[in-house]
């Protein structure tokens, strides 16, 4: 008997072993892709491009001056109302269960998938000119895209509070804010001080917002990147720029990045119904029909906006995306949906192996050192900005042995960069979910560590994989910034189409700019809820 069960623990680590050499085999893909498309190009930026005297003049510029500190203040404003108009639906989503909650979640994510872009012109159609093309109208585009992150990041580490502690806390003559201020908050802190950090990293960042409603007036250090680069053709300041951008960003994150998380464990209490819970059911429902008012009117706006014409209700705008009306103005529709849906599936087939590769060493793998410092060398083109992932991708890539400066690959190349941190998370904590046991049946009822591997892991997260799928699908249809560098004559997106129309003046072509906006956030939806 004893040496049966010896026999069977030897099997057992066997299969783990094994699990593990493939994963470390399998994470030098991913490690050497992010070397290639993240590292060297912003290391190229460094210690290339940069002109320490550049530097020096960019920074005693009295304009680049103005430009970092309308840059600094709008995030930080941004960033401070997209937590206070965040918290009530976080808490109601957090604490209560209720009808359509999945439903309520997937609605206020979709603005985080869609092109920033596309926010703005939703902006533009729901704010008068007056108040939509300054900072009111940033801000609001801001706080729409940005919700998402709060609700995602505070709500999974609320959802972790046990719910009896507050209880007894009230039972004990603890008034409800008392309870929040004194149990609640510091819990969630750490991850609330994360959201703030992402969030404000977005705003900061920010660049198809910013083009739209901004322009030269409120331009930001993303805008001006993009405006030295290529339209100047300063490249030196541009550069200079990227590097103070990264400064404030790896300021930002030493500051509000939680630390100490390894050891907390994923434990999710069940919400409590809110039918059972009268007095909280108004401000639930208050929550949710304020956030969603706050998301849906810019779009609901916007696709009415596509069949008005001069307060005329037309279909022309419509009709003209696809009849070769606005092909005299460089637009052409068709062409740029065709390389979106392409440029989308080349990403899904590259991203989602590169990050079940990373989610298996963080898996199976026994350092926790070792994970952390691959999850955050994978997360971390998710802080970086877009634009400056493209200048320094065009910077990198523009001689031999790889001259891809004007090749499509190079624009699919930082698709699948950017999309590698979502798909990751994404993959990791269902990977890290399944039970050892699963396993350990499989290897004794004789299957090998690779069989274990497709029939047990591989079977249980087919789900997730999915959903992988769809946020690189979402990532590579949405991106704008990088691939404003990136994109040539021929390789136009749906995002730059957009940009493109709602750029040019006249009221036929906004309005065919507002349908194919329209057309483009059915189409994510569509990607997402199939994910």
């Amino acid at each position: 008997m004893v040496g049966r069960m010896d026999k069977h623990h030897a099997a057992m680590m066997t299969t783990l072993a094994s699990l593990r050499r493939g994963a470390i085999l399998c994470c030098a893909l991913p490690l050497v892709w992010l070397s290639l498309f993240y590292v060297l190009p912003l290391g190229t930026i460094f210690f290339r491009a940069l002109d320490v005297s550049a530097l020096i003049d960019t920074i005693g510029n009295s304009g680049i001056r103005h430009v970092l500190w309308f840059t600094l203040w709008q995030a930080t404003l941004s960033t401070a109302l997209t937590v206070i108009i965040a918290f009530p639906i976080t808490w109601a989503c957090s604490q209560w269960d209720f009808t359509g909650k999945h439903l309520v979640v997937g609605l206020v994510t979709v603005p985080f998938v869609l092109p920033t872009v596309i926010i703005a012109g939703a902006i533009r159609t729901l704010l008068p000119e007056s108040l939509s093309s300054g900072v009111v109208g940033i801000l609001c585009a801001h706080v729409i895209f940005n919700v998402a992150v709060v609700l995602r990041i505070v709500s999974a580490r609320w959802q972790q509070v046990h719910p009896n502690t507050a209880s007894a806390s009230r039972i004990l003559g603890a008034s409800s804010w008392k309870t929040f201020w004194l149990i609640t908050w510091p819990m969630i802190r750490s991850a609330v001080a994360s959201a703030v950090g992402i969030v404000f990293i977005f705003c900061f960042t920010s660049f198809g917002v910013i083009k739209v409603l901004g322009g030269p007036r409120y331009s930001t250090i993303e805008l001006e990147i993009f405006i030295r680069a290529v339209q100047l053709g300063d490249t030196s300041t541009a550069v200079a720029l990227v590097v103070l951008q990264l400064i404030v960003i790896g300021v930002v994150l030493g500051l509000t990045m939680p630390r100490n998380t390894a050891s907390l464990k994923i434990i999710t209490y069940r919400t409590s119904w809110i039918g059972d819970y009268p007095r909280q059911q108004t401000l639930v429902r208050a929550s949710v029909f304020a956030t969603i008012l706050l998301i849906g009117a810019p779009f609901l706006t916007m696709f009415i906006n596509s069949f008005r014409v001069r307060s005329n209700w037309s279909i022309n705008p419509w009709r003209h995306l696809f009849d070769g009306t606005l092909r005299p103005m460089g637009v052409d529709v068709a062409p740029a949906m065709s390389n979106s849906v392409i440029f989308a599936a080349i990403t899904i087939v590259i991203t989602v192996p590169l990050a079940l590769c990373l989610a298996s060493i963080s898996a199976y793998s026994s350092s926790h050192a070792g994970r952390r410092l691959i999850t955050a060398l994978a997360s971390a083109p998710l802080a970086t900005s877009a634009v400056a992932l493209g200048l320094g991708m065009i910077i990198t890539f523009d001689q031999s042995p790889i001259n891809w400066r004007a090749h499509w690959l190079l624009l699919v190349c930082a698709h699948c960069t950017i999309a590698l941190p979502l798909a990751l998370r994404s993959l990791t904590a269902p990977l890290q979910s399944i039970p050892p046991a699963l396993r350990d049946s499989a290897r004794t009822l004789g299957a090998s560590a690779l069989q274990t591997w497709w029939h047990v892991d591989i079977a249980i997260i087919r789900r997730p994989l999915l959903v992988a799928a769809g946020l690189s699908a979402a990532v590579s249809l949405g991106e704008f910034g990088a691939t404003s560098f990136l994109t040539r004559t021929g390789n136009d997106t749906i995002p730059t189409t957009i940009a493109r129309l709602l750029s040019r003046p006249g009221d036929v072509v906004q309005s065919s700019g507002y349908a194919l906006a329209s057309l483009f956030v059915v189409l994510v939806i569509g990607v997402m809820s199939n994910a």
